[in-house]
C-alpha cells in the first residue's frame, strides 16, 4: 500500500497512548519481520557470516515497530535509512564486520516491498536496495564553530523524496566531530525532511544523555519542523 500520511500519523498517535506492544496484530508484525531477516540471511549470505544477536534483536524490535506504524504493509514506502550498516569493510577497520552492523532495515524494507535507499560509509556490492557510500564527515565544517555546514554537500548526497526517514543506532560514541552523536542527527534529519513525512530514530530519555543536549535536540526539531513523538523507548518525527 503506497504511503498514506493521515493513516500513518493516526496510528503514531494511537500508538503514542497505548504503545507498540499492545498494538493487537503486534506478534503477526514480528512474525512477518522476522521470516523476511530469515530470507534475507539465505539471499545475503548473512547466514554464512557473523552476525551479533543483539545488534539483530535490536534491528528486529525496530523493524516490528516499523510495521505496526505501517500497519503491517509498507509496500511502495519510499525509505531512507542513515548509517544502514554493510557487510563488507573496505578501511582496514576489521572491528567494524564483526561488530555486526549489517543492514537489516534496509534489506528487510526492501524485502517488504518498500524503495529504500541506505547510507553508509561502507561498501555494500551486494544490496537490494540502493546503497549510497556516505561519510558524514563531509559534512563537517570544522572552520564554521565546529558545526555540520556543508548543507549543499549533505543535500546532494541525501537526494530524494522520503515518506519515511529512519536514524537509529547512530548517536552512540558520536558522530562525526560532536561528542554524542544528537546535533548530527538533528542535522541529517533536518537535510532529509520533506512535508508529510515520518521519522523513526534513537531514543531521547535515556540515563547517560544529558538534559542540556536533549533540550538542543528537540529545540532544533521544532525549529525545522518536526515534532517529536515519543513511544516506549523510540522517538518518532512527524514533518507536517
Amino acid at each position: 500500500m503506497a504511503f498514506d500520511f493521515k493513516k500513518v500519523k493516526e496510528s503514531i498517535e494511537r500508538i503514542s497512548s497505548e504503545g507498540f506492544l499492545e498494538h493487537p496484530r503486534f506478534r503477526e508484525f514480528k512474525q512477518i519481520a522476522n521470516g523476511s531477516l530469515e530470507r534475507c540471511d539465505l539471499k545475503v549470505g548473512w547466514k554464512w557470516i557473523y552476525q551479533n544477536e543483539n545488534i539483530r534483536q535490536t534491528n528486529l524490535r525496530h523493524l516490528t515497530n516499523i510495521l505496526v506504524l505501517s500497519d503491517g504493509d509498507i509496500n511502495e514506502w519510499r525509505v531512507m535509512d542513515l548509517g544502514c550498516g554493510a557487510p563488507e569493510d573496505y578501511s582496514g577497520d576489521t572491528n567494524y564486520h564483526h561488530k555486526g552492523y549489517l543492514p537489516y532495515k534496509a534489506e528487510v524494507l526492501s524485502d517488504l516491498g518498500a524503495k529504500v535507499v541506505g547510507v553508509d560509509f561502507r561498501q555494500n556490492s551486494n544490496a537490494s536496495y540502493e546503497h549510497r557510500v556516505v561519510n558524514f564527515e563531509e559534512f563537517y565544517d570544522e572552520y564554521n564553530g565546529g558545526d555540520l555546514g556543508n548543507k549543499d554537500r549533505a543535500k546532494e548526497k541525501l537526494n530524494g523524496e522520503f515518506d519515511l526517514v529512519i536514524g537509529t543506532s547512530l548517536t552512540t560514541g558520536g558522530l562525526t566531530k560532536d561528542s554524542d552523536g544528537y546535533d548530527t542527527l538533528a542535522y541529517l534529519l533536518g537535510v532529509c525532511a520533506k512535508p508529510s513525512q515520518v521519522q523513526f530514530f534513537d531514543p531521547l530519555f535515556i540515563p547517560y544523555l544529558s538534559s542540556g543536549t536533549k533540550d538542543r535536540f528537540i529545540r532544533r526539531l521544532r525549529k525545522l519542523g518536526i515534532n517529536l513523538m515519543v513511544v516506549r523507548g523510540n522517538s518518532i518525527g512527524i514533518k507536517e
